[in-house]
């Protein structure tokens, strides 16, 4: 099952394990098979990454359990307060609109700028859902004010409230 968690999770964390899998034991022992084992890499960030050909082996034809271990790392990812893993997580599963919904809740505007994976899932949003949330699409006008006209982000605003 440990397996089949970091096969699902995209660059799955101790934390991703953690909140899918009980006890602390498997993840221990996954950080012990994945010293000597060439089919689990640990990466440098912490994160597990598990071979290609067993990832696809372990998720072929469970895609609802893929997608019933996801939403339950990304539930406990929201309910930690850690909005940006828990969009990401929602999006690996294909539910832009719960991704939309819990990148809303993260409080961009007090980090520094907003960060690469913020921006990457951000981007990855489809743009009608942008303007249901007025943060993202706030964050998403700032980062497009240098490279569009500022007339067709009013327009976009006065579309968007009609």
């Amino acid at each position: 099952e440990a397996l089949f968690a970091c096969a699902c999770i995209p660059h799955a964390t101790p934390a991703d394990l953690n909140a899918v899998l009980p006890g602390d034991s498997a993840v221990r022992l996954l950080g012990d098979f994945a010293k000597e084992s060439p089919f689990l890499t640990r990466a440098a960030a912490g994160s597990y990454v598990v071979h290609p050909l067993l990832a696809s082996l372990l998720t072929e034809y469970r895609e609802q359990a893929r997608d019933e271990l996801l939403a339950r790392a990304a539930h406990a990812h929201a309910s930690a307060r850690h909005f940006q893993r828990a969009a990401e997580l929602h999006l690996a599963r294909g539910d832009q609109a719960a991704a939309a919904q819990a990148l809303g809740q993260h409080e961009v505007i007090r980090d520094h700028a907003p960060s690469m994976g913020y921006a990457r899932v951000l981007a990855s949003l489809d743009r009608s859902l942008l303007h249901r949330y007025p943060r993202l699409w706030g964050v998403t006008a700032l980062m497009r004010m240098f490279c569009i006209d500022t007339e067709e982000l009013l327009d976009e605003i006065g579309r968007a409230h009609v």
